[in-house]
């Protein structure tokens, strides 16, 4: 009876996704989602730290054009990839290229790559080596860098102030401004769908939300490490507080307004990323304006 009960009860965990009712009977928002799920683990997301493709992702556009300049580059984990197509609509006039990477990795030191890491990515310790190669051949005045990360992974990494303000240095070198993002808030609940309100569950779940209190208390390494780099003397980090954004007053859940914004626990939607990406590409035109292309005479 003990082993009958435990198959059971291990039935319905692995099944619990097929038997949810928010599955079996889903409401436009959930279609939604399960389409842009299709996407979401596009080649720009990937388990291996390949050079070749993380060039053409930073260099040239889906069509395989190359990037018009000035550019801006898109680096960090998962957590930059959810701004990624919503940047390119809002910032038409300058080339914006992207080189994220999954799975716990990101622009770490290698002795910050912790075992778990090792096992799910391969080459994470290239993954550095390979940006600040690429910041030293191809970067050119002008252009600008952006790093997103997951706080709740990289808090872990002991080295990780040391890793960016190596970063922010070789920048400097190049002239070259760096946007430093702190972190979205995560979702207590895995499915943001169980957060909506439906015939049977008249009320969300307590999880949904949380105090921006708490979001801040969390962050507060995250909020020292940028603000020791943009006072110090390299002059060239900015550090962008957008969490706030994401939260309705001094509560942090899955919707603004009635805007869905999550598309997991920890990751933006479309929608989500829009409203942090205005600002992001409003500070990226304050640090690198782009002048207007000069319109021939008609005679």
């Amino acid at each position: 009876a003990v082993v009958l009960a435990f198959l059971g009860v291990f039935s319905l965990k692995v099944e619990a996704g097929h038997l949810s009712l928010d599955r079996r009977f889903p409401n436009g928002f959930a279609r939604s989602m399960e389409e842009r799920a299709k996407t979401f683990n596009t080649p720009r997301i990937d388990h291996r730290v390949d050079p070749i493709k993380l060039t053409q992702s930073l260099t040239v556009d889906e069509s395989n054009h190359t990037l018009p300049r000035p550019r801006v580059y898109l680096i960090g984990d998962s957590h930059a990839e959810h701004y990624v197509d919503s940047l390119r609509e809002i910032l038409p006039e300058r080339g914006l290229g992207s080189a994220t990477i999954g799975w716990r990795c990101g622009y770490i030191l290698p002795e910050d790559i912790g075992r778990l890491t090792r096992q799910w990515m391969v080459g994470c310790e290239h993954y550095k080596t390979f940006i600040d190669s690429f910041i030293d051949r191809e970067v050119r005045p002008g252009d600008v860098f952006v790093l997103s990360q997951r706080w709740n992974e990289k808090k872990e990494a002991p080295h990780l102030s040391a890793a960016i303000k190596e970063l922010a240095s070789r920048l400097a070198a190049k002239k070259v401004p760096l946007i430093l993002l702190d972190d979205v808030p995560e979702l207590a609940v895995e499915d943001p769908l169980f957060c909506e309100r439906r015939p049977w569950r008249p009320l969300p779940r307590s999880d949904c939300f949380q105090p921006l209190q708490q979001v801040n208390e969390n962050q507060k390494g995250m909020d020292a490490i940028g603000s020791t780099l943009t006072r110090s003397k390299l002059h060239n980090v900015s550090y962008l507080k957008l969490r706030g954004l994401y939260c309705l007053g001094s509560v942090c859940g899955p919707t603004v307004g009635k805007e869905m914004i999550y598309r997991d626990n920890n990751h933006l939607n479309y929608q989500g990323s829009l409203i942090g990406a205005r600002k992001i590409a409003a500070l990226i035109r304050q640090l690198s304006p782009v002048q207007p292309t000069p319109v021939e005479p008609t005679l």
